[in-house]
């Protein structure tokens, strides 16, 4: 069984050379590579190649694409697949690593289990220490369903700590919103989940998920606590998978829409929080497209409530002063 790496690489030319070795060192043997230039300024590709070098008998394995244009990492993941040749493939971001036995674990797991998906824990390093990601225990493919329907927050709709059949994305024509270069991987795993027959997990970290750097769309909402071009991107991601719950079972198309409501309230309380007035309207917005009852929806069916989150200031100084 054949398992394609696929690695978008753009401005990481201080991490790709420990993402690669991470790679190039798996001990699973039936391995394909391919990596995607996304146009990056820096020397990141150069290094990639300067790395490749030292071994000249895994060039066979390694695929380059360089891109005519930068065209975001959305894109990168899309064109990857389509190149793959490998019965199951894995995601891997050009900043994180893999721990040296992760693919030999994962493809052991999916040969005792047949799964069209099977996942591992990641570890997460960070300014604030060090964290193990990992994924709720699902009884059951429905729980699983569920679950993302329910847009659970965290890192549990991530298509990296995976490998994933390769026929699931060629027959249901799974890709992401090209353009759409945050949290592109809930649209992909939202389908995923849906169409695999199985799945299976091991209680083992095989990811390192960096996020030391300060230069994601992660860091910056984590220092901006609300940032209206990630809303934005969230949005596009939301109405796909809205469009895409659509005509499927009614339970997880109703628990969707009331996770869409609940994101939207979030994302409103959040924009009140860090005094953005562009996206606190633009969130409402939002909301009031989905439902304009939403204020009995979630609860704010007095008036006090109502004038309070129908008036940007008047709120700004109710939380200031009810925190």
């Amino acid at each position: 069984m054949t398992v394609s790496v696929l690695v978008p690489v753009f401005k990481v030319e201080d991490k790709i050379e420990r993402c690669a070795r991470s790679l190039f060192t798996q001990t699973y043997p039936n391995l394909e590579y391919i990596f995607v230039n996304d146009c990056t300024p820096d020397r990141s590709f150069d290094i990639l190649h300067e790395v490749t070098e030292e071994d000249p008998n895994r060039k066979d394995k390694i695929t380059f694409i360089n891109n005519e244009q930068n065209r975001g990492i959305a894109y990168c993941r899309n064109i990857a697949i389509a190149k793959a040749q490998g019965d199951f493939v894995c995601q891997v971001d050009s900043d994180d690593w893999l721990e040296p036995d992760a693919i030999e674990q994962l493809v052991r797991e999916q040969q005792m289990t047949d799964a069209d998906v099977v996942w591992g824990d990641a570890m997460m390093h960070s300014t604030d220490g060090e964290s193990v990601l990992t994924e709720p225990h699902y009884a059951d493919k429905h729980t699983w369903l569920l679950c993302y329907s329910r847009l659970t927050p965290g890192f549990t709709m991530v298509n990296w700590r995976r490998i994933i059949r390769r026929s699931l994305f060629t027959e249901h024509n799974i890709k992401a919103i090209e353009g759409n270069n945050y949290a592109e991987d809930k649209v992909i795993m939202t389908q995923v989940a849906y169409y695999a027959k199985s799945y299976s997990y091991i209680n083992r970290i095989v990811y390192h998920y960096n996020q030391l750097s300060e230069d994601t769309m992660t860091s910056l909402l984590r220092r901006k606590g609300f940032a209206l071009e990630v809303f934005q991107q969230e949005m596009r991601n939301i109405l796909a998978i809205e469009d895409f719950w659509r005509d499927k079972e009614s339970i997880f198309y109703e628990e969707f829409q009331k996770a869409k409501i609940g994101f939207l309230m979030l994302r409103l309380s959040d924009a009140l929080r860090y005094s953005s007035l562009r996206g606190y309207n633009r969130v409402k917005r939002h909301i009031d497209s989905v439902n304009r009852h939403y204020y009995e929806v979630v609860g704010l069916d007095n008036w006090k409530s109502r004038f309070v989150y129908s008036n940007y200031y008047i709120a700004k100084t109710y939380l200031t002063f009810h925190r």
